[in-house]
Formats: C-alpha cells, structure tokens, sequence
C-alpha cells in the first residue's frame, strides 16, 4: 500500500502543483487535522444518503474509480451517489487509518477500510483518496478509489 500512496503522489502531484485554486500546505500539522476532519464530514455526508452532501468533498476534476469504468467530474461521480442512495437499503461507512499531507505541495490521503450495502450485497474492502488543498484551506477529494 505504500508504494501505491507514493506513486499515486508523485502521478497527481505533477499535474496538480502548477494549477490555480489550490495551495501548498504550509503547517502539516494543522493540515493533516483539517484532512481528517475533511474525511470525517465527508463520512458524515454518505451517513447522510444525499449525493449534493457527497459531491461537496469533490474536487470538479475528480476521478472516482470503483473497480469498474472510472467517474470522470464532479457531475458524473454525483449521479453515481445519487443512484447508490436511490437504493433505500444502499449504505456506506467507512474507518480512516492512515492520512497524510505532503509539505511544500497541495496534496494529502486518507487510507481506510469501508463498509457497504447497495441491492442484496455487502461489501468491505480498501479505499484510498488523494486530497487537494484550496486556496481557501479547504480539502477536496481528487481521487476516490475503493476495491
């Protein structure tokens, strides 16, 4: 698992680091306690079953990849929640382990385990996001994937 955090990195990092709307994390302490809480409420909005609260914690560019086709944008990744939750059994939770934040870059993680129901299966398995910073201080999921 870490060599894949570290190259998913050094992959978004690249094409993240120029571009406008997000800026290098100064103190990795407060950052990684605002990713956490990012993480948190994010968890919080799947609690919640609504696709608007999910695709907040997105960034317009992100890429979702749940073992099928990738969700390409934010529009695309809001269908897939708003389908999901359709579903009245359709639940999902997950427990963060891991997260980090990478100094002088726009870039964290958070690594988990989750949990889930969608029609008559359950599901359990690894998910790892990559986050940006915005200029606002806010963190925005770049990639979602879970297996």
């Amino acid at each position: 698992m870490n060599r894949m955090v570290a190259t998913l990195l050094v992959l978004v990092g690249g094409a993240c680091a120029p571009q406008p709307g997000n800026t290098p994390v100064a103190d990795p302490a407060t950052d990684l306690a605002a990713l956490r809480a990012a993480d948190s409420a994010w968890q919080d909005a799947s609690i919640s079953r609504s696709a608007d609260r999910m695709i907040a914690s997105y960034a317009q560019n992100a890429t979702a990849d749940f073992g099928q086709e990738p969700i390409r944008g934010a529009a695309a990744i809001r269908n897939h929640w708003a389908q999901f939750f359709a579903d009245t059994g359709g639940r999902l939770g997950w427990t963060m382990e891991r997260a980090g934040v990478v100094p002088g870059a726009s870039l964290g993680y958070t690594i988990g385990t989750y949990r889930g129901h969608y029609g008559t299966t359950d599901a359990s398995g690894p998910y790892f996001a990559v986050w940006q910073r915005q200029e606002d201080g806010r963190w925005l999921v770049l990639i979602d994937t879970a297996r």
